[in-house]
């Protein structure tokens, strides 16, 4: 099992917090839940308190309608109120409604089965409704105060009298009756509007003790809902109220809202029918609130822990996906006359909000001094490990073999400080080390943790010799010191240009450079890295030439050989001495390629392998068939020209003329061939492979060669100056 280890800044600084964030952890700990203990013991008590509020308020908002029933009664008992005035009657229902906002409908209905109603609309005009039955039918007629907004919805009508309003069958009605006295309805939907709401009915009687009919405040559940979103249970509590079979009552609702949360109908063809429409039960209500309070408070009674509402209120917690809350269920008084029951349910956080403050307060404190802490831990231990970490980093840019970005390292330590001074020599002596080795190979070397011993792989590279032409002509009218800092810009500047494109420069041979693609990193597309490194070292080139001549200096043209195949790669030499370069056939052929360039004035030429595997991307002529020396089989030799995009319509039309002199020379249709070397000379005139051919195709009319030649040159290397 591997041993844990950590740094030193880690270590300090996780010490010095653990220390202090378990000290005042404790601390704050044991005060809160001490507070948090007391707070509950209060909860209770004060949820008793809110719910006793709400109910009372409730009850305050309903009871006008029971007082202005009780009024009505004995106004009409005293005949101050004339019941068969309907204006008058009608007028006096207005001057009520006026006073009540929460009035939705005042009604009057006869034994007869006669009706009166005065309706607050939606726009907070008033509509007047009667019903007068007249033997087996019954009239209904509507007047508004307007008629452009309601009259098409509630029109007059005559119809049979067993299928008119009748409110001699209506709850308010036959409840008032029976009881001889004010009764509340239970919620039900209302005949007109099909809205939910409750009834106040009130029965009215001569002094001879005879009914004169029955008076009926409607309130709609909507205004009630409305009321009790307009009380102020804590900061976020919430109060609601459902009836003994627990169907909902009315929840707090913002005006405008649907009632979707207290009625729902199960037939949507038929909405006129009061028994398609259902109250829904607390349980389904969309507010999770108060769903999940009542699914706990029947979880609760299952359990034994209440006996229901009839006798005590039902106080507990529960909880929203993780979130406390606090609920209290109790019953109406039963003196109001109304079986319902008050549900509030109240966030934990709403008694909880102080303590949480002076917690807050403590905490705030108490991370003071943590801050305090660990900022001193820190300051301490950047002090300490900054300087490690610094050597650390500098280190990992070594394996990298980034010898260029480092930063001396500084310390008040002595140990630190001795360890940085070795460092910055070692730096000093890779910097040196890697001016004669590749760093390609040492940073392959290095990455793979290995140490470079004697060895060599076989592998498919390419290969490229570069030369500058005339190179030992040039030496000899130059001062040594000219040289060498001509000779020094040329190599860098085609060093740069070749590790541009990802290659190894192997060794410089005086004034030749060779270097190879595919090794030590393998590399899939090194043959056309290969071909546009040696095109950009020709525009390098030719742009250095500009700024030497500018300057008087001598200007250096160079040859450029290329080969892809086979080669062994590895470290060559001794146990003391190594050189990682490449040997083989095709090391000698990007040799003997880089030569042939003087004989036919060219400035790079690849070989029949590197044309192949790039041939989609560069474009070049096919030169001629080459026996190399030391090759027994004849090669092809292209001359590289240029990238494929790059080419223009007049280059384009030289190499074809080109090729079609080659062909038919390779024929021995020797004029055929000398006229198309001539015409393409009309477009590059200072061409030597076209001399060349044509000098060839003339030796051959005279002197044929043998019946199996097949075009291919024998060339054999010339000892002339360089």
């Amino acid at each position: 099992m591997p041993k844990l280890k950590v740094t030193v800044r880690f270590s300090i600084v996780s010490l010095s917090t653990v220390l202090v964030i378990l000290s005042s952890g404790t601390i704050l700990s044991i005060s809160y839940l001490g507070t948090k203990r007391s707070i509950h013991s209060l909860g209770e008590s004060l949820m008793r308190e809110i719910s006793a509020h709400v109910v009372e308020k409730t009850l305050h908002y309903l009871n006008a309608a029971f007082v202005t029933s009780k009024i009505s009664s004995r106004l009409s008992e005293r005949q101050l109120v004339q019941l068969d005035n309907t204006e008058t009657l009608v007028e006096y229902f207005k001057s009520q409604m006026l006073a009540n906002e929460q009035f939705l409908m005042f009604n009057y209905g006869k034994p007869s089965g006669d009706f009166i109603m005065l309706k607050r609309m939606p726009d907070n005009t008033y509509s007047i409704k009667t019903v007068t039955r007249q033997g087996d039918r019954a009239i209904t007629q509507w007047q508004h105060e307007n008629p452009s907004a309601w009259a098409e919805i509630y029109s007059n009508e005559i119809e049979p009298s067993n299928l008119a309003y009748d409110p001699r069958k209506r709850p308010w009605y036959e409840g008032a009756i029976a009881k001889r006295g004010f009764i509340w309805t239970d919620v039900y939907i209302f005949y007109s509007d099909r809205q939910p709401g409750i009834s106040g009915g009130m029965p009215i009687y001569d002094r001879a003790g005879n009914l004169q009919g029955v008076f009926s405040i409607d309130i709609s559940l909507a205004n009630l809902s409305y009321f009790l979103n307009e009380l102020e249970i804590g900061k976020r509590g919430k109060g609601f109220i459902f009836n003994q079979n627990g169907q909902i009552v009315a929840l707090p609702i913002a005006p405008g809202e649907e009632l979707k949360d207290i009625v729902v109908t199960s037939n949507l063809d038929d909405d006129r029918d009061p028994e398609n429409y259902q109250f829904l039960a607390v349980e389904r209500a969309s507010d999770r609130a108060i769903a999940a309070s009542f699914k706990t408070f029947q979880e609760q009674v299952k359990l034994g822990h209440f006996q229901g509402l009839d006798e005590q209120a039902a106080y507990f917690p529960f909880q929203v996906h993780g979130n406390p809350y606090l609920a209290m269920y109790s019953r109406f008084p039963e003196a109001s006359g109304l079986n319902w029951s008050i549900g509030i349910v109240v966030p934990e956080r709403d008694f909880m909000e102080s303590v949480d403050r002076y917690n807050r307060i403590a905490i705030a404190v108490s991370y003071s001094v943590m801050a305090l802490a660990i900022a001193f831990g820190v300051l301490l231990a950047n002090t300490i490990s900054q300087p490690l970490s610094l050597l650390a980093k500098e280190t990992e840019k070594i394996k990298e073999f980034k010898l260029d970005t480092h930063k001396r390292v500084k310390s008040f330590l002595i140990e630190v400080e001795d360890m940085a001074e070795s460092f910055e020599n070692m730096v000093k002596g890779l910097r040196s080390f890697k001016k004669y080795v590749p760093a390609s190979l040492v940073r392959e070397l290095i990455s793979r943790e290995e140490e470079a011993c004697l060895g060599g792989e076989q592998r498919e590279i390419t290969i490229y010799f570069s030369d500058i032409a005339d190179f030992t002509a040039i030496a000899e009218n130059l001062r040594p010191e000219e040289l060498v800092e001509s000779l020094g810009e040329y190599i860098s500047e085609m060093s740069k240009v070749i590790h541009r494109y990802q290659g190894t420069v192997d060794k410089y041979i005086g004034d030749a450079i060779m270097a190879f693609w595919g090794a030590p990193l393998r590399l899939e597309n090194h043959a056309l890295l290969a071909c546009q490194a040696a095109l950009a070292t020709q525009r390098t080139l030719d742009e250095l030439s500009l700024k030497w001549q500018s300057s008087g200096k001598t200007v250096f043209r160079d040859r450029i050989g290329i080969s892809t195949g086979e080669a062994i790669v590895g470290n060559m030499g001794t146990e003391h001495r190594l050189n990682y370069t490449a040997i083989g056939d095709s090391v000698n052929l990007a040799s003997r390629l880089e030569g042939l360039n003087k004989y036919y004035g060219t400035d790079i030429l690849i070989s029949e392998s590197t044309y192949q595997q790039a041939r989609d991307y560069i474009e070049v002529r096919l030169l001629d068939f080459v026996a190399v020396k030391g090759k027994t089989k004849p090669v092809a030799v292209y001359e590289l020209i240029d990238e494929k995009n790059n080419i223009s319509p007049l280059v384009r039309e030289f190499i074809q003329l080109f090729d079609r002199g080659v062909n038919c020379y390779r024929d021995r249709q020797w004029q055929k061939a000398i006229a198309c070397f001539q015409n393409a000379l009309k477009i590059k005139a200072d061409d030597r492979a076209c001399e060349v051919f044509i000098k060839r195709c003339y030796l051959y009319q005279k002197n044929p060669p043998p019946d199996n030649w097949q075009g291919v040159f024998v060339w054999r290397p010339m000892a002339t100056s360089r």
